[in-house]
């Protein structure tokens, strides 16, 4: 079984671009649209992963792989476009307290807890996040044709904004409902929103 520590060093001397990075990077070439359950299971161990079911939307659940399920730092849920295969990943999710970090062509890195400006730095230009306070709520609905609309290696990324947790009621009642607001516009600032989920995946 590959520890944690050795799983990582061989996904950082693929990934890193000179010198290991603090975090690993999360991105296409770690998960490649051809990957399979079993593949990953070759690179991070497969003590590592997991095939089980997911918490989707709503409390429905879907069947998929987990990465590390038992370190909040490393863990990784994944859903497959194959199930039954667990093959060709959709989407790659990591939330909460993970390290993981996406490296953007822009420079820096956006990881769980990044705030609005480090992403809107990131895409070089503003974007579109869905009002709080239901199912889609704070998640970017457009990129704008910014450099985030579609990462290095072809894949697409998918984050989700929660506000501070001490944000005033009343700018968390003007930034929610079933809308959108530019990442620029000042109603959505006034809730200083951080990243709480980071997806990345492939078209089908």
């Amino acid at each position: 079984m590959l520890s944690r520590a050795a799983a990582f060093a061989s996904l950082l001397a693929l990934t890193a671009p000179a010198a290991a990075q603090d975090l690993p990077s999360f991105d296409c070439r770690t998960f490649p649209k051809d990957a399979t359950a079993d593949s990953l299971a070759e690179m991070f161990g497969a003590a590592n992963v997991v095939n089980t079911d997911i918490d989707v939307v709503e409390g429905d659940v879907e069947p998929g792989t987990v990465l590390f399920p038992d370190d909040p730092e490393y863990r990784v849920e994944i859903l497959w476009f194959d199930s039954g295969n667990h093959s060709r990943p959709a989407s790659i999710t990591v939330k909460e307290t993970s390290a993981w970090t996406v490296r953007a062509s822009s420079g820096g890195g956006i990881r769980i807890g990044s705030p609005l400006d480090a992403v809107q730095r990131a895409n070089a230009k503003p974007f579109s996040v869905s009002g709080f306070g239901w199912d889609m709520g704070g998640w970017v609905s457009d990129w704008k044709g910014g450099k985030l609309d579609r990462l290095d290696g072809g894949c697409f990324l998918s984050i989700r904004f929660d506000p501070a947790p001490d944000a005033p009621d009343a700018a968390l009642e003007e930034a929610s409902g079933d809308r959108t607001f530019a990442s620029s516009a000042a109603a959505l600032r006034a809730v200083d929103p951080v990243v709480s989920t980071l997806s990345i995946g492939w078209a089908e």
